[in-house]
């Protein structure tokens, strides 16, 4: 029953963001940070599954301009996939890097069935879902969230060796140049 309530709630909220989008709240914040806290978040359901999770962080990368809320929610969504894709169990590993002199690259790769480019590329529209109880707003959020914070969501994929999701943003945030339009790309 409770799984059930968390469920709604999250598909509640999901809603929420997307019916009436807040503006983000830039503060600085450490990423190995969000990171560490999103993988304790998820642990348990990972371990339910049979799931290990390892992390691989880069030292020495700065505290980054970001909603912190809002970009754990986003690992949130990216680790509880990763889990979903593997009933049977198996290891998701997250990478983080700075990439360039302004950006760093956060990668989460799955041992799961992979993803056909049919379903890639319906990733993101809404109510499509591959999951049985799934309502497609998940990976909707989480790109507009990416969005928001300039930065891009990649796709990459082996069909029946797993998946790998990659999330680019900028440390430092500068909205004046800012196309803010960048989103999925494969």
């Amino acid at each position: 029953m409770i799984e059930e309530i968390d469920r709604i709630d999250s598909i509640v909220s999901d809603f929420m963001y997307l019916g009436k989008p807040k503006p983000i709240i830039l503060e600085k914040a450490s990423i190995e940070e969000i990171i560490a806290y999103t993988v304790s978040i998820t642990k348990h359901h990972a371990d339910t599954k049979g799931v290990t999770v390892e992390t691989n962080l880069e030292d020495q990368v700065p505290l980054i301009d970001c909603d912190e809320r809002r970009l754990k929610q986003v690992f949130i969504n990216l680790i509880k996939n990763a889990i979903e894709s593997m009933p049977g169990g198996g290891k998701i590993s997250i990478h983080l890097e700075k990439t360039g002199d302004n950006g760093i690259s956060v990668s989460i790769e799955d041992e799961g069935c992979g993803i056909s480019e049919e379903v890639i590329s319906n990733l993101g529209i809404p109510f499509n879902s591959t999951k049985k109880d799934g309502t497609g707003l998940g990976l909707m959020v989480t790109s507009q969230i990416i969005k928001e914070h300039n930065g891009e969501l990649v796709i990459g994929n082996k069909l029946d060796e797993g998946a790998r999701v990659i999330v680019n943003i900028p440390i430092k945030q500068n909205f004046k140049n800012s196309s803010n339009t960048s989103g999925i790309t494969n």
